[in-house]
C-alpha cells in the first residue's frame, strides 16, 4: 500500500505554490518499563511496543533492520544494519508509528497482563501517512496520558465465564518488566502504584497523567 509524505513548513521539497500541511498531533500506545536508577530506585519508563525507550518526551527515529551481508563481517557477524539518508523510508518499516485516533487498531498490541499507556504525540521532520496511521521521523509528548493496568489474561475471560470475576488487584516488578495481578479483590497496592507512576511519568514528561477508569478508582489528571 502507498504512504504519503507530508512535509513539515520549510522543509525543502515542499510543492510549488502550495501551503505544506501542519505536522499532526496523533494518538498511540506505549508499554511502561521498569528503568532502575543509580541508587537502586525503580522508575517507570515509556517505551515503544517492541521495546524501545523514551527517556524524555522528544524521540528521534533509526532504522534498526539488519541486512544478510554479501560475505563474512569482520566483526564475526553475517549482518549489517541499514541505514537511510532520511528515516522514515518509504520502502522500510522504519520510523515512529502512530494512529489517527483511538478507533484506529494499533498495529501490535499491548501483552496481555502488561501495564500500558496511551496520549498523544506531536509528529515532526518526515512524517509518510499509511493506510492506518503515520509513521514519523520524530515525535514529541504533548499529553495527556492515560495509564492502563493491562489487558486482561486469557484466563481472566475463561474465569469469568464460569462465574468468578476477576479485576487488576495490584503491579509487581519482575525480570521482564511490570506484570499485573488480576485477583477475585482489589488491593490497596494497586492504587499505591497507579499514584506514584502517574507522579512520575508526569515529572518525567511534562504533561498531564490521569489513570483508566476501567477498574480503577476516581483519579483526576496529575500535572
Amino acid at each position: 500500500m502507498a504512504n504519503r509524505l507530508l512535509l513539515p513548513a520549510g522543509e525543502l521539497g515542499s510543492p510549488a505554490g502550495s501551503r505544506p500541511e501542519e505536522p499532526p498531533v496523533v494518538w498511540r500506545t506505549w508499554l511502561l518499563a521498569p528503568e532502575r536508577g543509580p541508587r537502586g530506585q525503580i522508575t517507570p519508563l515509556l517505551t515503544g511496543l517492541y521495546g524501545f525507550p523514551w527517556r524524555s518526551p522528544h524521540a528521534d527515529a533509526k532504522c534498526i533492520v539488519r541486512d544478510r551481508a554479501r560475505g563474512y563481517l569482520a566483526s564475526g557477524t553475517f549482518t549489517l544494519d541499514r541505514h537511510h539518508a532520511v528515516i522514515p523510508d518509504p520502502y522500510c518499516t522504519c520510523g515512529i508509528y502512530a494512529g489517527r485516533d483511538e478507533l484506529v487498531v494499533p498495529r501490535t498490541h499491548p501483552a496481555r497482563g502488561m501495564p500500558y499507556v496511551t496520549g498523544f504525540v506531536a509528529l515532526r521532520g518526515r512524517v509518510l501517512v499509511t493506510p492506518t496511521g503515520y509513521r514519523a521521523q520524530q515525535a514529541h509528548v504533548v499529553g495527556p496520558l492515560t495509564i492502563h493496568p493491562g489487558r486482561p489474561p486469557l484466563g481472566v475471560a475463561l474465569a469469568r465465564r464460569f462465574g468468578a470475576p476477576l479485576v487488576p488487584s495490584r503491579v509487581v516488578t519482575g525480570p521482564i518488566g511490570y506484570r499485573t495481578l488480576w485477583r477475585p479483590r482489589r488491593a490497596d497496592a494497586l492504587d499505591t502504584w497507579l499514584d506514584e507512576t502517574t507522579v512520575q511519568l508526569n515529572h518525567r514528561y511534562g504533561v498531564p497523567v490521569a489513570v483508566s477508569s476501567a477498574g480503577t478508582r476516581r483519579n483526576p489528571p496529575r500535572g
